[in-house]
């Protein structure tokens, strides 16, 4: 019986309770049984509402419900607009790219139009996101037909955000690369022209395969965040760059990032961008595109993080304050502290080190460690170190180029060091130099890479000549609390290392293994047990790890 009636009124309260459509209907006829909740709510709650939405045209749509949410969408202080969140923009059937592209950028250009009619409250967040990079080839002419338009369009957008004292504008507009050479160039988005503002403090330009002519005159007095991105600077406008990101330009500007970014001088080989910035502390560069020799001014500067292989010159003049310097492809092709001091760094990553020269290199042997030998001695502050230790075969090896050399480093207490092999047996040229320099770590890390073919015809010869077994190694690590070995082949040269490094920590608290995912065990030397690295603790198989195991002492 109370089932019964429990079911009944569930059913009354389904029948009673209008559906969603049925509420909107009831709403702009301003009739209807339903109660709609919402529209009670005030002008500034319904505004919110509406800013949380992920797409402008979501917000525009509102207009259609009823009068109370007529023009409420023209004052949310911030718009989003992204043409991946609407396929009517970019599907075949708005014309394969072309015809949604236009649409599009009629869409944005009329909705920031009504949005200006309302000038209380202002716009001060801006996102426009535009993609056509993914269209079908066929449509791909097309589409590289209404670029220009497009790039026209998003120069609009930007003078928008200017003149209505934006505060965040996140531009990106990404254009197909044209199938045929054949096409017209595109004319470059001219920013050259753009009036200063005095509002805008987030600014991020990422237009692909298009040229920009950067603001020649205008002062972004606020601007704190920039972001460069995909862009192809025009020929002259190198001198432009470095203005835009000076003082005279940007006098507050504190964090930069260029990526994917082209900058080629006329009749010259590489760029030079020489940077000026006294308020800039965080500084990132990403796979810049053309050669390019960087020089910093940067007082303030905390953070460097140049991630790309074409910065070919790196000369820091004045950054007394740089705490963080992180390359994780690879170190510059020429590295150098002009005022001979980083004071205040504690993180550094990565330096790159050869053990010996070979008999093709072209530099000369006694250059080849030179800048990043020269990097660390300029660290005596380091804290956090990343080495990577580059030791060619045997038959290679001309003279070593890296014994007595490094400086002592006393102030490391992390260090990871990234070892590059293309033999069995070579682990300890280099690394006990690098080692014995070091004699306050507390963690250390020896990730090991092999470079060599493993097929097991080949017969690889597992027994390590090395006649003193690291015996005669003078290392110290009697703070070490933490080792990690990684990428073992299972040698007698990876277990004598493994005992000299562990022999020396007097207090080891966790001790980590993995062997390499081409680690065979019928490859293994005979003599290889990590059980007798260690005294009485715990070992505790990783699973789903590659052979990794980790050790604990008793508690």
């Amino acid at each position: 019986m109370g089932v019964r009636s429990k079911s009944r009124s569930k059913r009354r309260l389904r029948e009673t309770t209008p559906t969603p459509a049925a509420a909107a209907t009831a709403t702009a006829e301003g009739c209807g049984s339903g109660v709609d909740l919402i529209s009670d709510l005030s002008d500034d709650l319904l505004v919110y509402i509406l800013e949380l939405l992920p797409d402008a045209r979501d917000a525009v749509r509102t207009h259609a419900l009823s009068r109370r949410w007529r023009g409420l969408w023209t004052r949310v202080t911030a718009l989003r607009v992204a043409s991946s969140a609407r396929p009517e923009f970019t599907s075949a059937a708005a014309g394969g790219g072309g015809v949604g592209a236009e649409w599009y950028a009629a869409f944005v250009t009329d909705a920031l139009a009504l949005r200006a009619a309302e000038t209380e409250p202002a716009v001060e967040h801006l996102a426009i996101s535009f993609n056509q990079q993914k269209c079908g080839v066929k449509a791909r002419d097309l589409a590289a037909a209404v670029a220009p338009s497009i790039i026209g369009s998003a120069q609009a957008w930007v003078r928008y955000a200017v003149d209505h004292a934006v505060k965040s504008l996140d531009l990106e507009v990404r254009l197909p690369l044209p199938t045929s050479f054949n096409n017209p160039r595109r004319p470059p988005m001219a920013l050259d022209q753009l009036p200063s503002s005095a509002a805008l403090e987030t600014l991020r330009l990422a237009i692909g395969h298009a040229m920009v002519q950067l603001p020649a005159t205008a002062v972004f007095s606020s601007l704190t965040d920039l972001s460069l991105e995909r862009m192809a600077v025009s020929i002259d406008g190198g001198q432009l760059l470095t203005r835009f990101l000076s003082p005279a330009c940007c006098p507050r500007l504190k964090k930069l990032r260029m990526r994917k970014l082209r900058l080629k001088h006329a009749g010259m080989d590489k760029s030079l961008l020489s940077l000026e910035a006294g308020e800039l502390s965080e500084l990132s560069l990403e796979s810049m595109e053309d050669p390019l020799c960087l020089e910093l001014r940067t007082p303030n500067l905390r953070i460097l993080q140049i991630a790309c292989s074409s910065i070919e010159e790196l000369a820091v003049y004045f950054a007394p304050r740089l705490e963080i310097l992180k390359f994780p492809d690879q170190l510059p092709d020429r590295v150098d502290v002009v005022d001979g001091e980083l004071p205040r760094l504690r993180i550094l990553r990565i330096v790159r080190l050869r053990s010996h020269s070979c008999y093709y290199d072209i530099i000369a042997p006694e250059l080849l460690n030179d800048d990043a030998i020269h990097l660390l001695q300029c660290c005596k502050s380091v804290r956090r170190l990343h080495v990577s230790l580059n030791i060619p075969k045997k038959i290679e090896q001309v003279s070593d180029i890296i014994k007595g050399r490094i400086p002592h480093l006393p102030t490391v207490t992390i260090l990871t060091v990234t070892i590059f092999l293309y033999e069995l047996h070579s682990s300890g040229d280099g690394l006990a130099d690098i080692l014995t320099q070091c004699n306050n770590l507390k963690y250390l890390c020896l990730d090991f890479k092999y470079y060599i073919v493993t097929q097991k015809n080949l017969g690889l010869d597992l027994t390590c000549h090395h006649q003193d077994h690291w015996k005669s190694q003078e290392i110290s690590l009697a703070h070490l609390k933490e080792v990690e070995f990684k990428g073992l082949r299972g040698t007698d040269c990876e277990l004598w290392l493994m005992q000299s490094v562990i022999s020396s920590a007097r207090d080891l608290q966790k001790l980590a293994v993995s062997f390499s995912p081409n680690y065979r065990s019928e490859d293994r030397s005979e003599a290889f047990d990590i059980t007798s690295l260690v005294g009485d603790g715990v070992w505790t198989d990783c699973h789903g790890a590659c052979l990794s195991y980790k050790w604990r002492p008793y508690l």
